[in-house]
């Protein structure tokens, strides 16, 4: 008789197996966080393109004068300036000019002359004689 209990109790475990509970919950998946994309603001200025030169001559001492705002760049310590074959380096979050003093500093008027800043080259002329604001036309 233990054999006659056994296997219908075995055909209807193996019939349950292949039926589906109408009752059952369904578990929906949990969305992935969504990733969020931010621009990154630089808190400095593009050096040296980014920044607003202006070349100075006077003619009676005479001098060149190379200047600008103060900046703010953290990844920038000393930055070579070069004019004429001379070289100074200066910080620029500290200094805001540069001064090139002697006769070897001579500018003629309307001839194009080359600055170095670090390591962009700056063109640029003096448009008449005597003291004034030079024009700088490009950079390379």
């Amino acid at each position: 008789m233990k054999k006659f209990l056994i296997f219908p109790a075995a055909i209807a475990v193996f019939c349950l197996s292949f039926t589906t509970l109408s009752d059952a919950v369904v578990v929906p998946k949990v969305p992935k966080p969504h990733k969020v994309k931010t621009a990154i603001k630089k808190p400095y200025v593009t050096f040296p393109t980014g920044v607003n030169w202006t070349i100075g001559y006077d003619a009676s001492n005479p001098w060149v004068s190379l200047n600008w705002p103060l900046v703010d760049n953290p990844f920038l310590a000393g930055v070579p300036f070069t004019f004429m074959g001379n070289t100074q380096v200066v910080d620029p979050h500290t200094h805001s000019y540069i001064l090139w003093v002697g006769s070897a500093y001579t500018l003629l008027p309307n001839q194009s002359y080359t600055m170095n800043i670090g390591g962009v080259n700056y063109y640029f002329y003096l448009p008449s004689s005597g003291s004034g604001q030079c024009i700088i036309t490009g950079h390379s």
